[in-house]
């Protein structure tokens, strides 16, 4: 029986590896893509095929197998394309009728208009120090910021002539490529009547509520290559809020917060995103949007957000008595 060893919890590769007395049995360490450039042994014992991520290597060919494509450690990338990319799902289509345009706005994770998707061989996002792909099926997370007004720049509310007040909304999508999943959800206020967000009752605490938010606009967004455990965590994170969402909070606990926590809770952070409106300072989709933007994030060519920003009146402080729900 043999011990695998790692201190590198992201990669899982085994670095040491020992017999059952916890005598040495062989030392690896590898390149960002896998590739060994340390490798000691002691005289006579077999050669492990488990390798960079406990992954198998081919010893004809060199490659890594992953349950579904082979990757070349030299050169860091899949031999075989993303099925994702070549299904077309990435593509938009041309906008001839109103359900084609709503398609066009709602690509899966930015579609082509986001770079990491335009390589169909890439392994983990090209960014394996941080990220793996355990078996070439890609599960993918990104948030999705929809900025008040036409966004494009941090502010935290606008205001409309028919439309009142609008702070804007941060939601989040998983997507297993695989398996063609995609479950796309975001949090709410509890919209009941009688108990509703308002800044000029000071009531900025109610029941919240998760929704699917499969048909929502956006502004901004980023995607982020995740492991199947990260992956699974994360959906199930999300289905206790379905079941148990807890309390909405518009200065601590708002739909952009709750994003940020349920990344934060698989170790992906995300910048703060704070804003001011009356009544209070918070996470906001506003600042947020603009802070993903600058920090590897991707903007919806689609949207009509603009590096100018919104063409809506800036709301001022004597339409505070409006509800925002």
């Amino acid at each position: 029986m043999l011990k695998f060893l790692s201190e590198k919890k992201t990669s899982a590769t085994p670095g040491y590896v020992t017999d059952k007395r916890g005598n040495f049995y062989e030392h690896t360490e590898y390149t960002s893509s896998g590739e060994s450039w340390v490798n000691e042994k002691v005289t006579g014992n077999a050669d492990l095929p488990y390798k960079y991520t406990g992954k198998e290597m081919d010893a004809e060919t060199g490659l890594y197998y992953h349950g579904a494509r082979y990757r070349d450690a030299k050169t860091g990338v899949w031999l075989s394309v993303d099925p994702y990319l070549a299904n077309g799902n990435y593509f938009p289509v041309p906008p001839v009728n109103d359900k084609a345009k709503e398609r066009n706005k709602k690509l899966p994770a930015g579609g082509v208009f986001s770079s990491v998707n335009l390589n169909a061989y890439h392994y983990a996002g090209n960014n394996p120090i941080c990220f793996v792909d355990p078996d070439g099926k890609v599960k993918m997370v990104f948030i999705l910021i929809d900025q008040p007004g036409n966004g494009g720049d941090k502010d935290s509310y606008e205001v409309g002539i028919i439309d009142g007040v609008d702070v804007g909304h941060t939601f989040i999508t998983v997507c297993d490529t695989d398996t063609g999943q995609i479950l796309t959800v975001g949090f709410y206020p509890h919209n009941r009547r009688e108990e509703s967000i308002s800044v000029v009752d000071g009531k900025i605490e109610v029941d919240g509520i998760v929704k699917l938010d499969q048909n929502h606009d956006w502004d901004v967004g980023q995607v982020f290559i995740v492991s199947d455990e990260l992956y699974e965590s994360l959906v199930k994170d999300i289905e206790k809020d379905i079941c148990k969402p807890g309390k909405y909070n518009l200065n601590n606990r708002n739909c952009t917060s709750w994003v940020i926590e349920k990344l934060k809770n698989i170790g992906i952070t995300l910048p703060n995103g704070e804003g001011k409106w009356p009544g209070g300072t918070g996470s906001c989709p506003g600042v947020f949007g603009e802070e993903i933007a600058d920090s590897g994030g991707f903007r919806n060519p689609n949207s009509g957000s603009s590096s100018t920003g919104s063409s809506k009146t800036k709301i001022v402080e004597s339409k505070a008595n409006k509800k925002i729900n």
